[in-house]
């Protein structure tokens, strides 16, 4: 019997060494998990924080949309609603808006919009109208023109547009086209 005990003993202690070393194991593996856990509350809670700043910015965005939204709306009733023939043209001198009083003026039609100025040919002669209007966007001082056209003379003031917080807006010129 002693054999018995003794092969039971060492196989006791095989055992209980397999059982310490696997015990070891998922110890380690538990920290490390433990610690894969905690970072990854720690990119959840970064998440959160970028998640809210981005809402935000979205309602920021979506509340400045809504105010360009109603700013666009009084631009196209306040141009509807004129009688001034008026072209807005860009740096580049293309069309970005006009009403509808220079159709008949200028023979500008809505389609128009996007083209160079100095594409429209209407029946009013200026010279160097183009230079004229880049002059205006790059001065930033009024320039009055005397057309002629069908035996009418006509005023061309040319005026940079104001930006939101009242300073001249050098992206932009505004062509004002009056009968005198």
């Amino acid at each position: 019997m002693p054999l018995i005990r003794a092969s039971q003993l060492e196989s006791k202690e095989a055992s209980d060494e397999e059982y310490q070393s696997a015990n070891e194991e998922i110890l380690s593996a538990n920290e490390e998990l433990q610690s894969t856990n905690e970072e990854l509350e720690t990119s959840k809670e970064e998440l959160q924080s970028a998640n809210e700043e981005l809402n935000t910015l979205n309602d920021e965005l979506q509340n400045r949309n809504v105010e360009l939204d109603r700013l666009n709306s009084d631009l196209r009733n306040v141009l509807s609603s004129t009688n001034l023939p008026v072209v807005m043209v860009d740096r580049s001198l293309r069309i970005r808006r006009l009403t509808a009083a220079s159709a008949k003026a200028l023979k500008i039609v809505p389609s128009d919009i996007g083209r160079p100025i100095m594409e429209i040919r209407s029946d009013i002669e200026v010279l160097n109208l183009d230079e004229l209007i880049v002059s205006v966007i790059e001065t930033l001082t009024p320039q009055r023109i005397g057309g002629t056209g069908q035996a009418r003379a006509l005023v061309f003031p040319a005026n940079s547009s104001l930006s939101d917080d009242g300073r001249q807006d050098r992206r932009s010129c505004n062509r004002v086209v009056r009968y005198r």
